[in-house]
């Protein structure tokens, strides 16, 4: 296979604010901040994407990897958003962009979509770290500005607030070598509406630690903003007639196509196509769902406070919108699901809503109802999520505490743990034990060690 390589420039910007002075190099993505005297105080690289690795194409040229090289000179002002990884644990981080040769999209000409790797990594400390700006490349200045448009920041605050943004860091890495030779599982990640594929970012590296890799995806109209390798910048409203549900189903099972082939490429053959779990929040939750009862490759779903079904009803689940044919595959599907709820008040609700839900499947079905959480809780990296009126707020609350983000993944990994690992003895999550939640289960697992 061919690369292609492309520098960027570096043309030298002033930003005047209200301390101090920023010198921008554009493209390099280095920047200063001098004191209000003049003098230089510290310099580090912002995205440190300073150049661009196209053209790794997998046959049909349905998969092209976006690689960051990068330049660690200094980085002092890391802002990190995620929590730490175990010790003597890495992740390494890359991006694809999937494009579906078979599929029209009325954005994209044919259907493209972006996906980001988290994987087990080889230990290098030099290695440098991803930023979460990294997914606007290479448009991440007029990514942001379209974001804050109706944010009602002025332009000092505005230039602040995007300086402070590009300082975001991930504990993932770019450009580590993958860890080990072993067959690993793959899970795929799907956001909320109007979210983006790193907004449960903390997560997907904590599952990445575990021996997973994961995948997370971005649908072009669903997230705030989705940028192509090539620049193309492609964002909401989508049209009032698109359907919300069958064009992402389609997504995920073209990325399933399209996995026995990218782990060759990529991942040293070593994504194992035989145990591929999903889980999502909000709209990426029921996507899970359905995703599980169209595609038999889908071995375990986990959905993180979306609709069951992704359809509003009043009484019921949803499920009887859909055609005869899908219930019946629904009622007897033999998946695992996990259904993690926001707090429904008390544990008579939440066992009304077990019994009620149960019956939609004819598999192992475990719902967890967690006491304090809200819808928004369930994603940790909120800032570029939601309506553009949201921005100033977000930028403020980048990131979820700690122990919340270590409850979701012991959870997830708990149970893709059990049904893709084989660890039948891990469901610990079984035992309510002093965690604030409701369990309740249909299974033959074992509750506890």
């Amino acid at each position: 296979m061919s690369m292609g390589m492309r520098e960027l420039s570096g043309e030298k910007v002033n930003y005047e604010g209200g301390i101090g002075r920023f010198e921008l190099l554009k493209g390099a993505v280095a920047w200063r901040w001098h004191s209000p005297s003049g003098k230089p105080k510290f310099s580090f690289h912002l995205c440190g994407l300073a150049s661009l690795r196209e053209a790794l194409a997998l046959s049909r040229n349905t998969m092209s990897i976006l690689e960051s090289i990068t330049r660690t000179e200094d980085y002092d002002a890391v802002i990190d958003i995620t929590p730490s990884l175990p010790a003597g644990r890495a992740v390494g981080i890359r991006h694809f962009c999937a494009m579906d040769p078979g599929r029209e999209d009325g954005s994209t000409g044919k259907r493209r979509f972006m996906v980001s790797a988290f994987y087990p990594g080889v230990l290098d400390r030099d290695a440098p770290r991803a930023r979460l700006v990294d997914l606007l490349y290479p448009r991440v200045d007029d990514a942001l500005e379209l974001l804050a448009r109706e944010s009602g920041l002025g332009e000092t605050d505005k230039g602040f607030a995007f300086e402070h943004l590009k300082t975001l860091a991930l504990r993932a890495q770019r450009g580590l070598a993958l860890q080990g030779s072993a067959a690993r599982p793959v899970l795929i990640h799907y956001p909320g509406g109007q979210s983006h594929r790193m907004s449960n970012a903390a997560v997907c590296e904590a599952l990445a630690s575990r021996g997973f890799v994961v995948l997370a995806l971005d649908a072009p109209r669903d997230a705030p903003a989705v940028v192509f390798p090539d620049g193309c910048m492609v964002t909401p409203p989508a049209p009032d007639d698109e359907n919300h549900i069958w064009p992402r189903i389609a997504d995920v099972r073209f990325l399933l196509d399209q996995l026995e082939e990218m782990s060759a490429a990529f991942f040293d053959g070593c994504l194992d196509p035989g145990r591929v779990g999903m889980f999502g929040h909000s709209r990426g939750g029921y996507l899970s769902n359905i995703c599980a009862v169209e595609d038999s490759r889908i071995r375990a779903a986990a959905n993180m406070d979306g609709f069951l079904w992704g359809i509003w009803t009043q009484h019921g689940t949803g499920l009887n919108e859909f055609s005869p044919e899908f219930v019946q595959r629904a009622r007897s599907l033999a998946t695992p699901i996990l259904r993690l709820k926001s707090d429904p008040g008390s544990e008579e609700k939440a066992q009304l809503r077990f019994e009620e839900e149960s019956c939609d499947f004819g598999g192992d079905f475990i719902l967890v109802a967690l006491h304090g959480w809200e819808h928004r809780d369930f994603a940790t990296t909120p800032w570029l999520s939601g309506a553009a009126a949201d921005f100033a707020g977000n930028v403020r609350h980048p990131v979820a505490p700690a122990a919340r983000v270590e409850l979701l993944t012991g959870l997830l990994a708990d149970f893709f743990g059990t049904y893709l690992m084989g660890l039948r003895t891990q469901m610990a999550m079984l035992d309510e034990g002093d965690v604030g939640m409701d369990v309740f289960f249909r299974c033959d697992m074992p509750a506890g060690p």
